[in-house]
This record gives structure tokens, C-alpha cells and sequence, in this order.
């Protein structure tokens, strides 16, 4: 089965504090991944909620 990482990169402008800001939550890579060939293992990883160590 064929594997797709979607990654919403972070944000760089910081929020209230420290806390890292989004006007709108993103949208584009769950429209991608409903859109993506149902063969596909679909993982969608949104760096301003979860760190992504990249290989």
C-alpha cells in the first residue's frame, strides 16, 4: 500500500505569549486527503500542534 505524509509546516508568527497563532484552521490537506486514492495510507501532521523531526 502506498504511504502520502501531508505536513502543515509552523507557523512562525507567535500568538499571545508563546503560543503560536493560526488565523483559520488548515483545510487544504484534509480536502487532499479525502480527495487521495482510497489505496493510499494517509497521514496529515499539523506542525503547530505536533513537532515533526524530519529524517
Amino acid at each position: 500500500m502506498p504511504r502520502l505524509l501531508l505536513i502543515n509546516p509552523s507557523n512562525t508568527h507567535k500568538g499571545l505569549g508563546n503560543i503560536r497563532a493560526t488565523a483559520f484552521p488548515p483545510m487544504n490537506l484534509p480536502y487532499l486527503a479525502a480527495v487521495t486514492p482510497s489505496s493510499y495510507q494517509i497521514e496529515v501532521i499539523d506542525e503547530n500542534i505536533q513537532p515533526f523531526a524530519y529524517r
